[in-house]
């Protein structure tokens, strides 16, 4: 037999806890409906915290022992839940964004179309932040091959961003909007400061940050930069990266996946164009050329 715990709670903020014992092999079917029938046992014995007496009993969450969710959010007696609970189910995407809806309208709060669509991209946004889970890390430089889209063009060797953990969950929350909305890539105004361009060559222009939430045959959410020179209507890209491969990079500096290098802490991205080593070089002021036999 394994322990269940359950947290019961009422109309209001309070809650109380108890145990029960299910079958090992318990379905979570099977686990929910001896919950509830756990219910009529306890109602009259359950102490809440703080000591309100109010009606409508519910149960706000089921937990095995190790502290796996097992449900969450079930009514037991027609009550008005607690809408702050319901919103933090929503977010961590227990329940679904009309459970919000619901339990407002059965306690007379109007939402309108804009809100249930904002629940409904909130949800969104909140399923793929799980997706894409990035850790706590210091802030590093990211350098990106780029190239000319032109034939013929000549374009800035690379581009050089600073990576956040604000920058990703930014990405994150952008993806989202557009996965949901069914945008195919994001366009967003960007720093013309990030490209290498000496000298003002170049002199980058119109820069954006693209990012395309379903990028390629597995549909990873990607980036990449795009530009063109001033007197040019010809655009400059980097490659696009993968977020998911970025975030694999955090913390590390060997096994990194496959176009990714890190030197001195930068971490270098070709994309397999096999311009690594004119990347590092150009960056680090050494002559890309020196080393070229003639």
């Amino acid at each position: 037999m394994k322990k269940l715990v359950i947290t019961w709670g009422q109309d209001t903020p309070c809650y109380a806890t108890s145990t029960i014992d299910v079958p090992d092999d318990a379905t979570t079917e099977q686990m929910i409906d001896a919950a509830r029938s756990h219910a009529n046992e306890v109602n009259e014995n359950l102490v809440f915290d703080p000591s309100f007496d109010f009606s409508g009993l519910r149960i706000v969450d089921i937990s095995e022992a190790n502290g796996g969710t097992v449900a969450c959010e079930i009514a037991i007696e027609p009550c008005g839940e607690d809408l702050g609970l319901v919103c933090e189910n929503v977010i961590k995407g227990r329940v679904g964004p009309m459970a919000i809806v619901f339990e407002a309208e059965r306690q007379g709060i109007a939402i309108d179309a804009d809100m249930r669509d904002g629940l409904i991209a909130l949800q969104a946004t909140a399923a793929l932040k799980r997706e894409f889970e990035i850790p706590n890390f210091d802030p590093f430089e990211l350098v990106i091959d780029a190239f000319a889209c032109g034939e013929f063009n000549e374009s800035p060797m690379y581009a050089r961003i600073m990576v956040t953990p604000e920058t990703l969950t930014d990405w994150v929350r952008i993806g989202a909007n557009c996965k949901h909305a069914g945008i195919r890539a994001a366009h967003i105004e960007d720093d013309d400061g990030i490209w290498r361009d000496d000298d003002d060559e170049f002199r980058m222009r119109g820069t954006d940050l693209v990012l395309m939430p379903s990028f390629g045959a597995t549909g990873n959410l990607s980036f990449f930069f795009m530009g063109h020179p001033k007197h040019s209507g010809e655009d400059i890209e980097t490659r696009a990266i993968e977020l998911r491969r970025l975030i694999a990079c955090i913390g590390q500096t060997d096994n990194l996946p496959a176009g990714f290098k890190r030197v001195d802490g930068v971490l270098f991205y070709d994309g397999g164009a096999g311009s690594m080593d004119f990347i590092v070089q150009s960056y680090t002021g050494e002559d890309p050329l020196d080393d070229v036999a003639f």
